[in-house]
């Protein structure tokens, strides 16, 4: 998590004329092994499809989303990897303020509840949770659009009620609570909710927030820290639901991290369920 504008500027992930400008996309049979640019339809297939969204340049590599669906167009699993570089010389300081954003393909904004992914890269010792003190990445699936995630404005005091105001109780999970005024609240991102059992991440080396603002759910957001990252062990995890959806679309119910068969680090949303 980041401390503020003053110590939490950080990689937030992939560049505006990214998101705007990028319509191709590529697809890969899962059985045949080919790809190549196509259209925003997938050819018919028995087999599972990934379809990926555009490449980008992320610290010293690059960084894509993709989206795995069946041949009814249902999604499986919905991720971001990075290619080993990413991972290599990060800033041990927020002197490194570089900001992109990371486009989903077109069917995944389609699909499922996300719209796009945002990559927070957090020093050691830059949190401003005693808890989150490793360096560690945040991995933000949004539920909101660039342009209304922009408008989130910077923690006060004269605006905390926005940032205090929550969707209705049924549209969070029971055993999540959020953090309080100017801990855990952020310009362009929103209010942190974490697991109400510490256990989920004391000490930290993965757990999954939620994000809210002035009402709205506003994203899932699987934490790792970097040593976890590194370490190439394979989680997957389930977390917990709310009652009710603020949508009427495919939201995830279990996060994943590991080490993909060429070689990047990814980190995925999975088991989708219709609400």
């Amino acid at each position: 998590m980041k401390k503020s504008n003053h110590l939490g500027k950080v990689l937030i992930v992939g560049l505006l004329f990214i998101f705007f400008s990028c319509d191709k996309e590529e697809y890969v049979n899962e059985d045949s092994g080919s790809s190549g640019a196509a259209s925003q339809t997938t050819k018919e297939s028995s087999s599972v499809n990934v379809i990926y969204g555009p490449e980008i340049p992320l610290g010293n590599g690059f960084a894509q989303s993709w989206i795995r669906v069946n041949n009814y167009q249902m999604p499986l699993e919905i991720g971001v990897e990075m290619t080993p570089g990413v991972i290599n010389d990060l800033p041990d300081n927020t002197d490194f303020n570089k900001s992109s954003i990371i486009t989903l393909p077109k069917i995944a904004t389609e699909i499922t509840a996300f719209n796009h992914i945002g990559i927070n890269w957090i020093p050691e010792r830059y949190s401003d949770i005693e808890s989150f003190k490793k360096g560690h990445f945040d991995f933000h699936f949004y539920t909101i659009s660039l342009a209304e995630r922009m408008q989130i404005p910077e923690w006060s005091e004269e605006l905390d009620s926005k940032f205090s105001n929550y969707p209705q109780k049924n549209y969070m999970p029971v055993d999540y609570a959020p953090l309080l005024k100017g801990v855990g609240s952020y310009a362009q991102t929103g209010r942190y909710w974490l697991p109400g059992n510490a256990d989920n991440y004391l000490p930290l080396a993965h757990t999954l927030a939620l994000g809210t603002f002035n009402g709205k759910f506003v994203f899932i957001s699987p934490i790792v820290t970097l040593e976890f990252l590194k370490s190439g062990k394979v989680i997957n995890s389930s977390f917990s639901q709310p009652l009710n959806y603020p949508i009427n679309r495919l939201f995830p119910r279990e996060y994943n991290i590991y080490i993909a068969k060429n070689g990047n680090y990814t980190v995925s949303l999975g088991n989708f369920i219709h609400r």
